[in-house]
């Protein structure tokens, strides 16, 4: 019956379903039944109505282990999926119930199965385009004998894709559908069809002006294997417009990882025309299987002029019917997409453009030569999230081990800023606020030493010069010997005498040097001009130009520059923004870059620090320091100031709060611009990478997050410490000697292994 009905009669049907707020057939009264003119779909709401009632009767307040249903917000064939909340509070999310006469009679025990391997193959789909597992199990409900089984998922705010995407341009479009592909493609690395592509599974939101997609709903999804038979009871599973002739007639051999490649081109189709690929567009379901399995795609450009051959080209070939003619993966569909998005032709002409005016240079000055090193190739993308996946196995838990401060007299209110490593040997870095005293008392600082790997420490902050002031131009704020310390670094340095291993801290009350660092009995001394004046003082980090002969400082009084011939030199005087963190983009041409946070609104006060961003660049041409300015400031860095800055190759990345994360593109003269899209809430700490070009970024609330392709793609991790339990705390700092990263939270150090055997 149901492959006789015409578009019409289908939505009669739904409109007749919706007119149930509970229960979608159960209460629908006789007068609504004989409503329907179409006797077809009369009969049909007939044999809907005598469905069993099922787990749809749950009321809201329902309570399920920790949670409590709120409201249910759809369901199919399989389950029901409601909106919940912790009794402790917290964010919505959604629950996914087993449908109650799946767990009776003989068929129980394998839909029970069924739903578990949904959980399975969901609880391994670990990616910012892939709605989230937050926990699973089964409950008691009432009425209810057995366990129902149930998942918890982050709840996605979305509007399904078509809906969402109506309306905004043929570049957003295509931004979007690429991070589609791109969720897909990591499903199938786990080696999982999705099979169930539609609209309805894929929720956008619109964040910062970015249209963010989320993949959702695996109860359809199956593992591939080449020699696995077709299960007749599952054949045929899905939304027919969205479904592949290899779902539809089982002489074609089953479904492949190109089965999802056909869904994805009807929606690409569908994304820019607002219409199906195909020419039905009435008829019955059995004329639109026929359509599907022998019937012509339509052209795109008949319907969205504006997409050009290229692109027509493209979702033909991931709509043809036969599988040998469809691109192979998602990624490879992605992979064709990316030409076409704004930004990129552009990119490609400068290419153009400098390649034809170097040639014109050679022409001119014949034997001239003008090199410049150019940045380090980074991995293939494929090979890098092959070993990145290789290297944590089955999802992407890290262990992550607390590293014990012994240490005679510690206290447990001491706080760290930043750890330096090398071997056994080890520096802490960091701040007592309790033996403090307060009125305007910066604190003093605090530095630890290890010699076995962590097991023990000493403190060696009794080491650094003694001495004692007023900060006049920071509310009269007054220091005692060394000042919090933001920053320590360990690395050899040039001297008239040869290379020595020198230590660098990088204090609120200055900068202090030794060249014994990893001795006990070292002397830290304070080499830069006392703090009375506002431009040296509260640094917050420094960078290394040449060996320890050069170095750039920074922090709330901006960029300071010294070397051994010119002494201690303002570049740059920001009383508006603290600078936290820099990047060396090209030392030789004088080309730096440097990221703040702060702000103060037009009144002159203070309107919450770390709220408002700044980028700094210092251009290679006029040696000035200029701070940026956005045509969309409140897309790109709005509500969210910078923490740090990182340079891999030929991109930046800027990490800060409000979950952001900057990446500029450079090019000879500048960079271009764009904010990423992470997994996650909250503030973003720190950055670092690692040998294989991975780029770890740690934040709030136990966030660990990784990319291998420049930040095209991120990896949620879940750290979990020695005791089993999730990790929480707010990292603050990332830093990584060799294979081992470590993590600072507060007052507490963690350590991992990047690539464990």
């Amino acid at each position: 019956m149901i492959d006789a009905l015409t578009p019409d009669q289908i939505a009669q049907f739904e409109a007749a379903c919706a007119a149930s707020s509970r229960t979608d057939f159960a209460e629908l009264s006789p007068q609504q039944l004989t409503q329907t003119t179409d006797p077809t779909v009369a009969a049909l709401l007939g044999l809907a109505a005598a469905e069993p009632a099922t787990i749809r009767q749950l009321e809201a307040g329902t309570q399920i282990d920790g949670y409590i249903l709120r409201e249910r917000l759809g369901g199919g064939g399989f389950g029901e999926v409601w909106r919940g909340r912790r009794f402790d509070g917290g964010e919505d999310v959604a629950i996914k119930l087993i449908r109650r006469e799946h767990l009776k009679g003989l068929q129980a025990d394998r839909w029970v199965r069924l739903f578990r391997e949904e959980i399975a193959r969901h609880e391994r789909m670990l990616h910012p385009g892939i709605v989230r597992v937050l926990n699973t199990g089964a409950a008691v409900l009432p009425g209810f004998p057995e366990p129902v089984p149930y998942l918890v998922m982050e709840l996605w705010p979305g509007r399904p894709l078509i809906d969402a995407c109506r309306g905004h341009s043929l570049g957003a479009k295509l931004r979007c559908f690429r991070e589609i592909c791109q969720a897909v493609q990591h499903a199938h690395r786990q080696g999982i069809m999705h099979l169930d592509l539609k609209p309805e599974n894929i929720l956008v939101v619109e964040h910062h002006g970015r249209l963010r997609p989320k993949v959702l709903d695996f109860g359809l999804a199956r593992a591939f294997r080449a020699d696995r038979p077709l299960q007749p009871g599952r054949f045929g599973a899905g939304t027919l417009p969205y479904q592949a002739p290899e779902q539809i007639d089982p002489e074609l051999g089953g479904e492949d990882f190109r089965t999802d490649v056909h869904a994805l081109g009807v929606l690409l189709f569908q994304l820019l025309t607002d219409r199906l690929p195909y020419e039905l567009p009435t008829g019955t379901r059995a004329e639109l299987k026929e359509q599907i399995r022998r019937g012509r795609r339509l052209p795109l450009t008949d319907y969205e002029v504006r997409a050009g051959a290229h692109l027509e080209s493209i979702c033909s070939r991931a709509v043809a019917r036969e599988r040998a003619r469809r691109f192979d993966s998602p990624a490879q569909l992605a992979a064709a997409i990316t030409p076409l998005l704004p930004g990129f032709a552009l990119r490609i002409f400068h290419i153009r453009r400098d390649g034809f005016v170097l040639l014109l240079l050679v022409g001119f000055a014949a034997g001239l030569v003008i090199w410049r090193k150019p940045p380090p190739r980074l991995p293939a993308e494929s090979a890098v999230l092959r070993d990145l996946g290789q290297s944590y196995g089955k999802g992407n838990r890290i262990i992550i081990d607390r590293v014990p401060i012994d240490c005679p007299a510690a206290d447990p209110n001491w706080t760290w800023d930043d750890i330096c490593w090398d071997g056994s040997l080890g520096l802490l870095a960091g701040e007592s606020e309790a033996t403090g005293g307060t009125n305007g008392f910066v604190g003093y600082g605090i530095l630890l030493l290890t010699h076995d790997h962590g097991k023990t420490w000493t403190n060696v902050s009794p080491n650094f010069e003694f001495d004692r002031g007023n900060i006049p131009k920071f509310e009269n704020q007054f220091w005692k010997g060394v000042g919090t310390m933001r920053q320590i670094r360990v690395q050899p340095k040039n001297t008239p005498n040869g290379r020595v291993t020198n230590g660098t801290a990088v204090s609120v009350t200055g900068i202090y040097t030794s060249t014994n660092p990893w001795s006990p009995t070292s002397a830290w001394r304070r080499v830069s001009p006392a703090p009375t004046a506002n431009t040296l003082a509260c640094f917050a980090g420094g960078e290394d130009l040449e060996g320890g002969r050069e170095w750039f400082f920074f922090g709330w009084s901006g960029i300071v520059h010294w070397d051994g011939r010119s002494g201690w030199e303002q570049r740059l005087l920001s009383m508006k923004y603290s600078i936290e963190g820099m990047a060396i983009t090209d030392h030789v041409h004088g080309d730096y870059w440097a990221v703040g946070a702060g702000g103060l609104d037009k009144m002159g006060q203070s309107d919450g620090f770390f709220r408002h961003a700044a980028i700094y660049h210092h251009s290679a041409m006029d040696h000035i320091w200029r701070r940026l300015t956005f045509s969309d400031d409140d897309r790109l860095i709005g509500g969210s100031g910078f923490h740090a800055i990182l340079r891999l190759g030929d991109a930046l990345f800027a990490v800060g709060g409000n979950n952001t994360i900057l990446r500029g593109i450079l090019n000879e003269t500048n960079a271009v611009w764009d904010r990423l899209s992470l997994p996650g809430e909250g503030s973003l700490g720190s950055l670092a990478n690692d040998d294989k070009h991975q780029i770890w970024v740690v934040g709030e609330g136990g966030t660990l997050l990784s990319s291998a392709n420049r930040g095209a793609t991120w990896l949620q991790h879940e750290c979990v410490d020695e005791r089993g339990q999730m990790c929480r705390e707010n990292f603050t700092r990332i830093r990584i000697f060799g294979q081992v990263a470590w993590l600072i939270a507060n007052n507490k150090v963690y350590r991992f292994e990047l690539f464990p055997p």
